[in-house]
């Protein structure tokens, strides 16, 4: 493993390369966040004038910005999916999910359930008793209810905001792991539009 650009559209220095290169037999570098930027100046610029040939190039993306690159958020298209699992990505041969999505739904409120996305700041769920997700074997369906996820949220407490978190993560995990066993069983097409069409009941309703 060599040096790393932890600036957006950056990249590490040749010197960092060069000197990496002769202590290891194998070198990952990094070119910055942006591949319009980073990529271009990596392969533009830096590896012809310091004489570098990459072996290879891995392009980390999600699938949130594959859609939004491919138009999905152009004016009068439904944008509804950016906001969930895209488990008809995984028939595609993609990733599951946004990488960012579990955390940056859970900081807004937003929980992922079989049923649909959960607004946890709604009022409706002030005084209930019920876990998050009776199905969900995470830390916060286990200990917590939704009335005291909703007074966490009400309070602006840090917790409220892990523990949804932390309960999205583990969804994602659980639906990866139906979803292999659908492919697995043959079943996948049928799964999949099975909860699509439950997921986003809620969202119609």
């Amino acid at each position: 493993c060599g040096p790393f650009a932890n600036v957006a559209h950056g990249n590490n220095s040749v010197l960092a390369d060069l000197l990496a290169l002769k202590l290891a037999d194998y070198v990952v570098t990094e070119s910055g966040f942006g591949s319009e930027m980073g990529a271009e100046k990596l392969f533009d610029i830096k590896c012809p004038a310091a004489g570098l040939v990459p072996s290879a190039a891995v392009i980390v993306c999600s699938v949130r910005a594959l859609k939004l690159h491919g138009g999905v958020a152009i004016s009068g298209r439904d944008t509804s999916s950016l906001n969930r699992p895209d488990v008809g990505a995984v028939g595609r041969g993609m990733d599951l999910a946004d990488c960012v999505a579990p955390t940056r739904m859970g900081r807004n409120g937003t929980a992922f359930t079989d049923a649909g996305p959960v607004n946890i700041r709604n009022a409706r769920y002030r005084d209930s008793d019920a876990p998050l997700d009776a199905d969900c074997d995470c830390e916060a369906c286990l200990t917590v209810s939704r009335g005291y996820l909703r007074h966490l949220f009400a309070a602006e407490e840090l917790l409220g905001l892990r523990l949804l978190s932390l309960h999205n993560v583990r969804y994602l995990i659980r639906l990866a792991a139906r979803a292999r066993a659908a492919i697995s069983d043959g079943t996948f097409d049928g799964w999949s539009r099975a909860w699509l069409a439950r997921y986003t009941s809620r969202e119609r309703a």
